[in-house]
């Protein structure tokens, strides 16, 4: 399940939840131009386990699904 969500500069403006992660990405503007920090825990967990930043929504929001689409494939494999 994804969701866009409300832009502010500490609001996440996207959040997925898949296989037992959450994926967010947050906005930065600095200097007229922005860059979308993303970051990848396990759901009910602090630690990081994967992030990055774009310089687009849209790359960052494929970022996260990459990761979790890999992750997911891994799982499968080694069941």
């Amino acid at each position: 399940m994804s969701s866009p969500l409300q832009f502010s500069d500490h609001t996440p403006v996207f959040r997925v939840e898949k296989f037992g992660f959450i994926g967010e990405i947050m906005a930065s503007r600095t200097q007229g131009s922005e860059i979308f920090h993303y970051v990848v825990q396990r759901k009910n967990s602090t630690g990081i386990v994967h992030w990055g930043q774009e310089l687009s929504l849209q790359r960052a929001q494929e970022s996260v699904e990459e990761f979790l689409q890999q992750y997911s494939s891994e799982f499968k494999r080694a069941l």
